[in-house]
């Protein structure tokens, strides 16, 4: 009986996860060219620099803000890979983008795509009505 509601409890996280990243994609026409926008830091109260073999990353604190486009994505830190194009956002998450909301605890964002995982207390709202 536990094994069969940790498969449901699993199952519900995954719907949950999947659900943001379907709502905060952007769609084109078929056949059209997408073009990537910036990825712009508005804000960060205190910024740190580390380099790795692999990568330069920044981790961020205190109110930080990003835009892309349309899109306003927020949160309380966020480690920002710029050569991948990922940030991972922790603390008071919003991702805002017109007629939509999207809040949580902690969210992966791609800047390629705009791909959004979200993770802990996720709340969508929707008015586009675009399901």
């Amino acid at each position: 009986m536990l094994r069969n509601q940790n498969r449901i409890q699993s199952w519900r996280l995954v719907v949950w996860c999947a659900l943001p990243a379907m709502l905060c994609l952007w769609s084109s026409p078929a056949g059209a060219q997408r073009t990537v926008e910036s990825l712009l830091l508005d804000h960060a109260d205190s910024t740190e620099l580390i380099r790795t073999s692999g990568a330069t990353q920044y981790h961020l604190y205190g109110n930080v803000g990003f835009t892309q486009g349309d899109t306003r994505l927020a949160s309380d830190r966020a480690v920002w890979i710029p050569d991948d194009g990922l940030i991972e956002f922790t603390g008071n998450v919003g991702i805002r983008q017109p007629g939509r909301l999207l809040l949580a605890d902690r969210v992966v964002y791609r800047r390629d795509n705009r791909s959004v995982f979200a993770y802990g207390n996720v709340l969508v709202e929707d008015t586009t009505e675009r399901f």
